[in-house]
């Protein structure tokens, strides 16, 4: 029984982070889609977005 107590909590911390980790990363991509954009979209050109020019 005192195996199953030290198992759970180690799983749900798990998941936990999995989760935390999944929605930084969509909140990363999201705020760097949002910055070239708004540059994209305030130089008027969207050469950002131009695999061909070394920008990024």
């Amino acid at each position: 029984m005192e195996e199953k107590n030290t198992f759970y909590p180690n799983v749900w911390q798990s998941i936990g982070l999995t989760v935390l980790g999944f929605l930084f990363t969509l909140l990363y991509g999201a705020l760097i889609g949002f910055i070239y954009g708004f540059i994209a979209g305030l130089t008027g050109t969207e050469s950002v977005f131009d695999p061909a020019n070394n920008f990024l």
